[in-house]
């Protein structure tokens, strides 16, 4: 419950809110994120919750839900976030755009090229990781699309915080392997101006 409420109600959100910005989150489908207090606005991009994917993927209906669309439900929520981001963007007024995206996380609906691909819940080592390394390519290629957009040509420039919260899965790895993996994560920070001297080497972002 308290780690909840940091998540919903926190501190850097409200530190920003105090000063004036608009706080805008965008619904991950994933619990903790999916809807926060604190901002003024969550946008909706999608229908599904993690009861609807933890129930989905834990039953029956797993085999049938290429026909339930469920898949394609996966793929509308993650194209949406991604260009609703950057027309967010676009608001007057200083602002804090916060979005969760479970990506390149499971289940793997993409293929490189964002073709739409069915997870049929094979579990084989080596076809998760490619079918995890096929998202990944896919994730990289449209974060790189959106910082692209977000940036304008002139100032005022946005700061922006690119992080996964964790490393890849275990499923295709050592246990070993897998633990020191998880712990590495992507932790890429642009800041204008002078704002690079602000970081320092023993940073050290949640996990």
């Amino acid at each position: 419950y308290y780690a909840y409420q940091m998540v919903v109600n926190n501190k850097v959100m409200n530190f920003l809110k105090n000063r004036g910005y608009q706080i805008i989150n965008f619904n991950s489908g994933h619990h903790p994120t999916r809807k926060l207090t604190i901002a003024d606005t969550n946008v909706n991009c999608t229908h599904k919750n993690e009861f609807n994917s933890i129930f989905i993927q834990t039953t029956m209906y797993y085999f049938f839900e290429k026909y339930f669309k469920f898949m394609e439900d996966k793929r509308q929520h993650i194209n949406c976030t991604f260009s609703e981001i950057a027309e967010y963007g676009k608001l007057p007024g200083p602002k804090f755009i916060f979005a969760h995206l479970v990506l390149p996380h499971n289940p793997y609906v993409f293929g490189p090229k964002g073709e739409p691909v069915f997870d049929d819940g094979v579990k084989t080592g080596e076809i998760i990781k490619r079918r995890y390394l096929d998202q990944l390519t896919f994730a990289n290629k449209k974060a790189k699309e959106l910082i692209a957009q977000i940036l304008p040509p002139t100032p005022p420039f946005p700061i922006i915080i690119l992080q996964s919260d964790h490393g890849p899965p275990s499923s295709f790895m050592p246990h070993n392997v897998h633990i020191q993996e998880t712990m590495k994560i992507l932790n890429a920070y642009y800041f204008p101006g002078q704002g690079k001297k602000l970081l320092y080497d023993s940073i050290s972002p949640v996990n």
